[in-house]
């Protein structure tokens, strides 16, 4: 009998979870967001840029800078993010996920 409360509890808790963990994985998606570029840089093999959502909804990020198309591509987009941080210029780019450290795709300077 106390094996069976055991179990009981174990798929309470699973069913409880779960969905939560479910849901949490959902509202990472791809997105355009409008930001500040905070900083740029490269590490190790990778580049970065660390951006702040103008509209504040997302926290201050570091993303990836793809090299999906090659390395002149992620290149010309750190250089854009530099155009961007010495001028105050906006950006808008592309990630694929909102998480930190995904890959940003695209990158683009906006009028201010």
């Amino acid at each position: 009998m106390k094996s069976l409360k055991i179990v009981m509890v174990v798929v309470l808790i699973a069913v409880a979870i779960v969905p939560a963990l479910v849901v949490q994985q959902a509202q990472a998606a791809s997105a355009w967001i409008t930001c500040w570029v905070n900083q740029t840089g490269q590490g190790g093999n990778a580049k970065y840029i660390k951006v702040t959502d103008v509209t504040g909804v997302l926290p201050t990020t570091w993303f990836t800078i793809s090299t999906v198309n090659g390395a002149t591509a992620s290149s010309t987009m750190q250089t854009t993010a530099l155009t961007a941080l010495v001028s105050g210029m906006k950006v808008q780019v592309y990630v694929t996920d909102t998480l930190p450290y995904s890959d940003m795709t695209a990158i683009y300077l906006m009028d201010n």
